[in-house]
């Protein structure tokens, strides 16, 4: 039987020797907010939020690559909104 579920993770721009999964990705905004930066990028048609440094600078359009952890993912019941997570036994 296949469950449908929302999918979360810490998305992180990949600089130099990134570890985990790593995405191509576009930029679609970037706006510093006090103590962090919030950067919109899409992947695969797919709009990903990802927080940075704010001192960090991006502009619409430019390439950028985004590295992630599966192992990592957390899924969430889009009807209610709870954590579908399970641990192997």
């Amino acid at each position: 039987v296949a469950r449908v579920a929302h999918a979360g993770s810490r998305f992180r721009v990949a600089n130099g020797a990134a570890t985990g999964q790593i995405a191509e990705a576009k930029v679609e905004a970037f706006e510093a907010l006090g103590a962090s930066g919030v950067l919109i990028a899409e992947v695969g048609g797919i709009a990903l939020t990802v927080l940075t440094s704010p001192e960090d600078d991006y502009e619409p359009g430019q390439p950028i690559r985004l590295a992630f952890d599966v192992d990592r993912f957390l899924y969430f019941d889009p009807a209610g909104g709870n954590n579908m997570q399970t641990k192997a036994a």
